[in-house]
């Protein structure tokens, strides 16, 4: 399978990978296992989403565990360069046929929810409420207590097209695996 060429000047800027999004069905269990077997932090709570970040994460969030009657990952989000990328992002996505569309989503500044065309759902954003880092309120720290989520794997049936499509948004293969069949003669 060929790499695909890197963009060097994709249409819109994205930093870096900023959180998921997980509905859950027992918002409760999640919670337990989120924070107390992981470590993750939990910044703000309520009846129906857990908003939790890694020590090191300036951000309100890393992950979202959302109350929901099928267990899923929602979506995907992203940071963006600023305000005007989300507008680049929304010129692109409508160019291209990509269904798109602009959302509220607590903490965060104007977020761009779309599909991707595999079917993954994904947002992006310019800015998000800050927080202190935690590295050494040691007190708090549970479990493996994660410093931050810094990359996400997507598996994906449609491969090489689903690397071709991410490739135009700038990202490139960071890591490749493969497997040999090898036959053993005695």
């Amino acid at each position: 399978m060929p790499a695909p060429t890197h963009v060097y000047d994709p249409p819109f800027n994205i930093i870096r990978s900023s959180h998921v999004v997980l509905d859950v069905t027992d918002l409760k269990a999640s919670r337990a296992f989120y924070e107390n077997a992981v470590g993750l932090h939990v910044e703000d709570a309520d009846d129906s989403a857990v908003y939790l970040r890694g020590y090191e994460e300036h951000q309100h969030h890393s992950l979202v565990l959302r109350k929901a009657p099928v267990a899923a990952c929602n979506r995907i989000g992203f940071k963006v360069g600023n305000d005007g990328d989300l507008d680049k992002a929304a010129a692109f996505f409508s160019e291209n046929g990509i269904a798109h569309k602009f959302t509220e989503q607590p903490f965060q500044g104007r977020t761009l929810q779309f599909t991707d065309p595999f079917g993954f759902q994904m947002e992006l954003y310019a800015s998000m409420e800050k927080r202190p880092h935690l590295l050494r309120r040691y007190d708090l720290y549970k479990g493996c207590h994660p410093q931050r989520l810094d990359h996400f794997n997507i598996f994906a049936a449609e491969v090489q097209d689903t690397m071709d499509f991410y490739a135009r948004l700038g990202f490139r293969r960071s890591e490749e695996h493969t497997s040999e069949l090898q036959s053993h003669h005695d």
